[in-house]
């Protein structure tokens, strides 16, 4: 008895403040649409923006019936609040997988310099216990008394 009641209030916490998530998450979309327009093609970038438009429809009507019913399962809830979950932030990933690729030239190039950076500025390291200083760089570490 006690186990449910706690159930069904984390379950009512968790729809009370999923509202402002709804919102915000159509309005980022909106965002990332704008500043991705002109890069990649349209078609794309509308297939993942009305998905994504319709799944919050999806969940935002989920949340009034459910909000509407008398007493409705806590656990039929909770598991439609992490279906929907799941689905955006599938949906959410889609943009990071195709529109910012891991292999993407550019991106391998930005590494390559910052590693060639890092290899010829020496860097610092303070180690307390001995009261030294080492110091790294492309060659081998060497130490140095304060």
């Amino acid at each position: 008895m006690a186990d449910e009641r706690l159930v069904a209030a984390r379950v009512a916490a968790l729809f009370d403040v999923s509202r402002p998530a709804y919102y915000a998450t159509v309005a980022n979309a909106g965002l990332l649409l704008l500043v991705l327009w002109e890069a990649f093609p349209e078609a794309l970038l509308l297939a993942w923006f009305g998905t994504l438009v319709a799944l919050t429809f999806i969940r935002v009507g989920l949340h009034r019936r459910q909000a509407r019913a008398g007493n409705p399962d806590p656990r039929r809830r909770e598991a439609y609040f992490a279906l929907g979950a799941f689905a955006a932030g599938a949906l959410w990933s889609f943009p990071a997988a195709v529109f910012f690729p891991a292999d993407d030239e550019d991106d391998r190039q930005l590494q390559q310099q910052d590693l060639r950076r890092q290899t010829r500025e020496p860097s610092r390291l303070r180690d307390e216990r001995h009261g030294c200083a080492i110091v790294t760089s492309s060659g081998p570490a060497r130490e140095s008394q304060k």
